[in-house]
């Protein structure tokens, strides 16, 4: 990505400077004088901040500024999220917790442990949100997200 007087040119895509109307290939295929002779400096973009947990301003020009979420709010969001995919993953076995409740037929084991791994896995998330103090500590808390994988009918 290029800058000249304020505005972004793309390789690939043709510009005006002046009364000048340069090609979409010219920047590709131009060198480094040519540029700088227009006065055209290059911008190596930043790495966009992760807009969950930033409110982010796109400055035009490769760069960003970027303001952290308050991490209560944060917290409450993220806590919502996990209950309802903790919800939607026990949902297709719910029936066999009624079904042995109402009638005594037994869960089978894998459904069982996949039932147990995903409670866990929600209480660790919860847990740890609950324990993070700072933004850092709670992205690395949503980054280490895992749920168990699940089952699947044969």
């Amino acid at each position: 990505m290029y800058l000249l007087d304020g505005r972004t040119l793309q390789p690939g895509v043709a510009f005006t400077y002046g009364d000048m109307q340069y090609p979409s290939n010219w920047l590709t295929y131009s060198t480094k004088e040519d540029r700088d002779a227009l006065g055209i400096t290059e911008i190596v973009p930043q790495q966009m901040p992760d807009g969950r947990f930033y409110i982010v301003t796109d400055n035009n020009d490769g760069t960003f500024n970027s303001t952290p979420r308050e991490l209560s709010s944060l917290k409450k969001h993220w806590k919502t999220q996990f209950n309802l995919t903790t919800k939607n993953l026990l949902l297709e076995t719910d029936w066999m917790v009624t079904r042995k409740s109402e009638r005594n037929i037994d869960i089978p084991q894998e459904v069982t442990n996949y039932r147990s791994s995903v409670l866990a896995e929600h209480d660790r998330l919860e847990t740890s949100i609950n324990e993070s103090s700072d933004l850092e500590e709670f992205i690395t808390v949503i980054d280490s997200v895992n749920w168990p994988t699940p089952l699947r009918d044969e």
